[in-house]
């Protein structure tokens, strides 16, 4: 039998191990032959069901939540047109940035005009590279050994953007 462990815990699992949650997926595949986020949530409607803690089911609030991530969306999706170029040519920002220290989202403008919430906001960006360091090698490690050398260079590349951006920092 595999062993589970989280690889990110940003969401509640209703109290259930990742041990648990790991088991169930992995049978919905042996039965199904593919986890479908749509076959997870008919099979765990059931109050037995090994990962009917996981979700919610009062339609109320799961409405609700889903209009809050919604908004997440909607506010990730805008940017900004800002003409920064000599030859007139436009260039798009994100309009808004999630500064978690202020529980929401702050307009670019203010982020580039303050140094406490610029800092913060490149060291999420610093954490997302790390993350697709990791990310990368995990697929690298599955990917045929003829994708391997170019697996490397695109992980060389990101290791380079993050000296970059770490240099620039001090």
């Amino acid at each position: 039998m595999a062993e589970y462990r989280f690889r990110e815990h940003r969401f509640d699992t209703g109290g259930l191990s990742a041990q648990v949650i790991g088991e169930a997926l992995a049978d919905i595949e042996g039965r199904h032959g593919v986890i479908d986020p749509n076959t997870v949530v008919d099979e765990s409607k059931p109050e037995d069901a090994p990962l009917h803690p996981v979700f919610e089911w009062c339609d109320e609030i799961a409405a609700e939540k889903w209009r809050v991530e919604q908004a997440r969306r909607v506010v990730r999706c805008v940017e900004v047109v800002i003409d920064k170029r000599h030859d007139s040519t436009q260039v798009a920002q994100i309009a808004y940035v999630n500064i978690p220290s202020q529980k929401g989202y702050i307009s670019h403008g203010r982020v580039i005009r303050s140094v406490e919430l610029y800092r913060e906001a490149e060291s999420l960006f610093l954490d997302r590279l790390a993350s697709a360091q990791q990310q990368l090698e995990r697929i690298r490690a599955l990917s045929p050994f003829e994708r391997r050398p170019h697996m490397a260079e695109a992980a060389e590349h990101l290791e380079k953007a993050k000296a970059l951006v770490s240099a620039s920092r001090t």
